[in-house]
């Protein structure tokens, strides 16, 4: 339960109001730099040469009182990269006007409910109507080309008619984005039933006539356009690819591995392959762990530095909380009360013990030997993953160092008095951080993937099959 936490801060991220709006560059870095100061739980370790920060920190100064709205975000961005830590940044706002992108929008002169008459009898495989998202688009061919338009979006910036794509017969692409900003990309027509736009990582859906393929079928292809996906790479070894541990994915990863369970439970070698996974939720990996298990797997605990901007976002969480999760919402208050009168210190986010041990049954006979492909992408919760899955007599870890973004976790919003941008702060520090500090550094591989290792999977594959 005390892990639930981590995804709640996350859930809560975007609640904080925005009461003031005073933009000007100087006064906007003042609070930047007054909140990190006193709310960014590294702050102590990364700014561990105060004579260098505080140089730093002058020169910025200075330089923002002559910087114009304009740079002010590049200016503000490089305080917050001197920290070097993933989970510290400052991004500005989709709807900053001065962050507007040039873009055009044409419309195609047709009856809509003419066209989804007519797609139900032609014989193109592509035209018809698709959908993603809150889009529903109908993809009209004209020549050898095709032109999709929209039929109904939740996005009030799109009106019917107006072009969503264009795809050449060659497979080029024209896609505008929700801001109506043009991009080129390729698409990708698999099965006649699914639109992949992989540069943009767009993904529509036919409904229109209707799809051909089965609804399993349907999911495994948009879990393998996703990133996720299990499958045979020979007799003996079976590769689980998992693009990210996103809490949006939980279900999904749940689900991809109970429909594998067989495929799991009888293959001798599992190869797991996280590069590029860039994180998310606990929660994501925790139906892996088990495959994984040989032995008890050591935790050691974290501590909150106490804010009032915590303490706010965890209130409005539970304010407004599905009240079925009542266990959760009452562990929460049970939070928050200990915070309450703490503002500034470290506490400890359990109450029982620093550290403590998952335990389990019985260890599966198979897989028996489990590979992890990672990389300098591989970062934050799947860092967390990689250091469980470290523990077991099974697993081998193969790649190069992950990101390093371990030692600092639970990001949620900071205010900084200026509704243009909006700053990320985690706001817990694992107690492993002073000893053995992980961030900027990442988690060594055991075999090290050099740059002559053309394919890490075929590698990994004979590595685990020569054992």
């Amino acid at each position: 339960m005390r892990k639930l936490i981590f995804i709640l801060l996350v859930m809560a991220v975007n609640i904080i109001a925005y009461a003031q709006n005073d933009c000007n560059c100087s006064k906007t870095l003042e609070q930047l730099i007054f909140k990190v100061e006193n709310e960014y739980p590294g702050f102590g370790a990364y700014a561990k040469d105060s004579l260098a920060y505080t140089n730093f920190k002058n020169h910025l100064i200075e330089l923002s009182k002559a910087t114009t709205e304009t740079n002010c975000f590049d200016l503000l961005k490089s305080y917050t990269s001197y920290f070097k830590h993933g989970h510290l940044s400052i991004v500005q706002k989709e709807n900053n006007p001065g962050n507007a992108r040039i873009s055009a929008t044409d419309t195609v002169d047709i009856d809509i409910d003419d066209f989804s008459n007519r797609v139900n009898h032609t014989a193109d495989s592509i035209e018809g109507i698709w959908t993603s998202g809150g889009y529903k688009v109908g993809v009209l061919k004209r020549s050898n080309n095709y032109i999709a338009f929209i039929i109904s979006s939740q996005n009030k910036s799109w009106k019917q008619n107006e072009i969503k794509f264009r795809i050449n017969q060659n497979g080029k692409a024209v896609y505008f984005m929700g801001d109506h900003s043009q991009e080129a990309d390729t698409c990708l027509i698999i099965k006649n039933s699914i639109l992949y736009f992989p540069k943009n990582k767009v993904t529509f859906v036919k409904t229109n006539p209707q799809l051909k393929i089965s609804s399993e079928d349907l999911t495994k292809e948009l879990n393998k356009l996703e990133g996720f996906s299990i499958n045979p790479i020979s007799k003996k070894t079976i590769l689980f690819e998992i693009a990210s541990f996103g809490y949006e994915y939980t279900d999904m990863i749940k689900k991809l591995i109970e429909d594998n369970k067989s495929l799991l439970e009888s293959y001798d070698n599992l190869i797991i392959d996280v590069r590029g996974n860039g994180g998310g939720a606990d929660y994501s990996f925790r139906p892996i762990l088990p495959y994984l298990y040989t032995n008890p797997v050591r935790h050691l605990s974290g501590e909150y530095l106490v804010t009032q901007t915590l303490i706010n976002s965890l209130t409005n969480w539970v304010n407004t909380a599905d009240k079925e999760k009542y266990d959760d919402i009452e562990d929460v208050k049970k939070d928050i009360k200990r915070m309450v009168g703490n503002v500034g210190q470290f506490i400890p986010y359990s109450t029982g013990e620093n550290f403590g041990f998952t335990k389990q049954d019985s260890v599966y006979p198979f897989p028996k030997n489990i590979a992890i492909l990672m990389n300098g992408r591989s970062a934050s919760s799947t860092e967390n993953f990689i250091l469980n899955a470290k523990q077991s007599k099974k697993v081998k870890t193969f790649g190069t160092p992950t990101y390093g973004s371990i030692d600092y976790l639970s990001v949620i919003e900071f205010d900084i008095n200026c509704d243009k941008y909006i700053l990320y702060m985690p706001t817990v520090r694992m107690l492993r951080a002073q000893d053995y500090p992980l961030d900027n550094i990442g988690i060594q591989p055991d075999i090290f993937m050099d740059k002559y290792v053309e394919d890490w999977i075929q590698y990994a594959k004979d590595y685990l099959e020569k054992e």
